[in-house]
């Protein structure tokens, strides 16, 4: 006969509590497995509560982290904003100075005193984009292309009343031996277009925005000072032609170059020697011998001597392509090489050379182009 096994009774912890006051004693029997749940379940307390103060502390960083890039957004953005006005007022004033540039080329396009040449100069440094650096002065097709058709009321330095702005080229630079007054200037080339400056971006619900301001202002800020230096060159090119212009203006006759009386006008006319049709160069102003003859623009004299059929001649160069001819003098007061002011004398009046009589032929070339000098003479009372 076989014996059943018995199954193992369970192991228990018996806990005794024997108070002092009393006789009786108090019992508690425990599984033992009790002890190792509650075992477990203190180890796992342990760990949730280690894991929930590593994540309490983390997300206090984030907190603190998350409040830094709060106050930056805000200071970021009031800086945006202040750089969009900014740039506004740049985008503005560099309308305006395109609206100064169109009024400047206006005003050379309708400016029938300038030589062409410089005209044509003036017009060309205003093409955007095209800063060109030409150093020959383009020659008029026909003599006669640079005559004014219309006298223009000047200013009381010899320039038109109503300023203007245009853009440098050294191409307008003084040719020959004297040199431009404003050859100092800087010439800066101006740009093309007008940056745009874009709208600030503002973070959206729920977004954490950068942590520096640099990414988001960098751009805008090269757009602005892009901006910024656009408006300035071009601002200094409108400053810069508008010397030039009144640098030229200034090298046309400023004063009568003798005071007499018109006996012989510009273009064709009838010989007094052989009567046949022939091309008078420029004007005779008929007046006693020795009358003095003046400069009628800063120059250089790049002539002075005898000529054929002008007998004593002076020749004077004032820049920008634009020189006179003084002939038929009886006495020349000046030499070649040297320098003189408006108004300077620079002969006298005679009768030297081909001449029916005491006289003064005057000349005025347009890059090399004789042109007629009685309308810019007409305005000085001649």
């Amino acid at each position: 006969m076989k014996k059943v096994a018995r199954a193992p009774k369970p192991r228990h912890v018996t806990i005794m509590l024997i108070p002092h006051f009393g006789q009786r004693t108090y019992q508690i029997k425990l599984p033992l497995c009790f002890f190792r749940r509650l075992f477990a379940g203190a180890i796992l307390c342990v760990a949730l509560l280690v894991g929930f103060g590593q994540a309490y502390s983390l997300m206090r960083g984030n907190m603190d982290e998350l409040s830094r890039l709060r106050r930056e957004t805000v200071a970021q953005r009031s800086q945006l904003e202040s750089l969009a006005e900014r740039a506004a007022e740049l985008r503005e004033r560099e309308a305006r100075v395109a609206a100064l540039e169109q009024e400047v080329r206006a005003l050379i396009e309708s400016d029938q005193f300038l030589p062409a040449h410089v005209k044509a100069n003036l017009l060309r440094g205003l093409q955007p984009g095209d800063r060109s650096r030409a150093d020959v002065l383009p020659i008029p097709e026909q003599a006669g292309a640079s005559e004014p058709s219309a006298v223009v009321a000047l200013g009381p330095q010899g320039g038109p009343a109503s300023p203007g702005p245009p853009v440098p080229d050294p191409a307008w630079r003084r040719t020959g031996p004297l040199a431009s007054r404003a050859g100092a200037r800087a010439w800066s080339a101006a740009a093309a277009g007008s940056p745009v400056i874009p709208a600030e971006a503002e973070p959206g619900e729920g977004e954490v925005p950068s942590c520096s301001g640099e990414p988001e202002l960098g751009p805008a800020l090269d757009s602005a000072l892009g901006s910024g230096e656009v408006a300035a060159d071009r601002l200094a090119a409108v400053r810069a032609a508008l010397e030039e212009r009144q640098d030229a203006l200034l090298s046309l006759p400023q004063c009568m170059p003798t005071s007499g009386r018109l006996t012989s006008r510009f273009g064709y006319r009838r010989s007094p020697f052989s009567r046949a049709r022939e091309f008078h160069a420029g004007v005779d102003l008929a007046a006693p011998r020795g009358t003095p003859v003046r400069a009628v623009a800063d120059g250089v004299v790049v002539f002075c001597g005898r000529k054929p059929g002008l007998g004593n001649t002076v020749i004077l160069e004032h820049g920008h392509g634009i020189s006179t001819l003084y002939g038929h003098n009886s006495r020349l007061m000046v030499r070649a090489g040297q320098r003189v002011k408006m108004g300077q004398v620079i002969a006298l009046v005679g009768d030297t050379g081909r001449s029916t009589g005491d006289h003064l032929h005057f000349e005025l070339h347009f890059a090399g182009h004789e042109v007629d000098p009685w309308p810019y003479l007409v305005r000085l009372g001649g």
